[in-house]
């Protein structure tokens, strides 16, 4: 992935969230300890309009939906997680839509909230409830995610669509 820092320099592109790496976070050893480096989508104040991610992607559709099957229009996000629990200053997580400091939607239609789920996880929430958002005509979710306040920026490890 592209470095957090490059990504947060980033004001313009296709609109796709980058995928961003955190390479001072990597150990620097001769033996890894880690097995997988940390990496998460970001979306960042100073991208002109929303940073929009597209699940399933082509490849994803292709690969795990069969013709027939249908998503329940369940939408997770999980943040990255901070490590010792310290998040860097301007890190907009849970409260993101509460607090005005974030507005979602899915497939242009907004979200309304951020239930928590599990730890660094909350369900989506839109005008029907935990379920139901509806996925467009090629049976995806556009996510879109646009930061309000100045130098913030949303890191999502993880984005699942049940």
């Amino acid at each position: 992935g592209v470095p957090f820092q490059r990504a947060l320099r980033s004001t313009g592109g296709n609109g796709e969230m980058a995928l961003v790496s955190f390479p001072e976070e990597r150990e620097n050893c001769s033996i890894p300890l880690d097995a997988d480096y940390k990496d998460a989508f970001v979306a960042h104040s100073n991208f002109e309009g929303f940073s929009s991610l597209t699940i399933p992607n082509d490849a994803e559709r292709k690969a795990y939906l069969k013709p027939g099957h249908a998503l329940n229009g369940t939408i997770v996000f999980c943040f990255k997680v901070c490590d010792w629990g310290k998040c860097p200053p301007k890190n907009v997580e849970g409260d993101a839509l509460q607090a005005k400091k974030a507005t979602i939607r899915v497939n242009g239609i907004p979200a309304t909230a951020l239930t928590p789920y599990y730890k660094d996880c909350v369900f989506l929430e839109g005008p029907t409830g935990l379920h139901g958002w509806k996925a467009n005509s090629k049976g995806q979710y556009e996510i879109g995610v646009k930061i309000h306040d100045d130098d913030s920026f949303m890191r999502l490890s993880s984005v699942v669509v049940m």
